[in-house]
């Protein structure tokens, strides 16, 4: 696992082609989106208080159950509209699996002020190599296909935000 994540950053197409066809990789991956939920909702829950001494509850478990919901959203959307552009005979579960290692740059949010840009880039790149790989299409293609679930990731999470009445997005990065 460890080395997939380091081909992640690495943003290795090996790495992504070896992780989409092992199926010991889905619960890998899962566990990395366990982890970057775990961060990203313990980050939510003491921003959201403005304060590191008091801590909200709810914006950390709104953030720890989205995290996840996103991650299928993300892999779900991926998987339709790459399909429907490759014709390739690409898995959903295969898809779940590289698109939860693409969130392994998100680990970078812990990093004060521009952690969680650069991890949100990083993953979205990642994203990118996994789903060329996975539907072996052109970068266009590609492209056009991980922005597509990105943006409902995206879109979900500022909805989200909104209804909890949240300033800030609850992205998980």
């Amino acid at each position: 696992m460890l080395n997939h994540m380091v081909g992640v950053f690495r943003l290795s197409p090996k790495t992504f082609e070896e992780v989409e066809y092992s199926k010991s990789a889905t619960g890998q991956a899962a566990i990395i989106v366990a982890g970057v939920a775990l961060l990203s909702a313990l980050r939510n829950g003491t921003l959201a208080s403005g304060s590191e001494e008091r801590f909200l509850t709810g914006y950390f478990l709104t953030t720890l159950v989205w995290t996840f919901i996103s991650w299928l959203f993300w892999a779900m959307i991926t998987y339709l509209i790459g399909t429907a552009l490759s014709g390739s005979k690409a898995t959903f579960k295969g898809m779940l699996r590289v698109i939860g290692f693409a969130y392994t740059p998100l680990v970078l949010s812990v990093i004060p002020c521009a952690g969680w840009l650069v991890g949100a880039l990083w993953s979205l790149a990642s994203g990118f190599v996994a789903v060329r790989q996975s539907f072996e299409m052109d970068n266009l293609k590609a492209a056009m296909t991980i922005l597509a679930g990105f943006a409902v990731y995206v879109a979900g999470s500022l909805l989200l935000g909104f209804l909890v009445g949240r300033t800030l997005p609850l992205i998980s990065f």
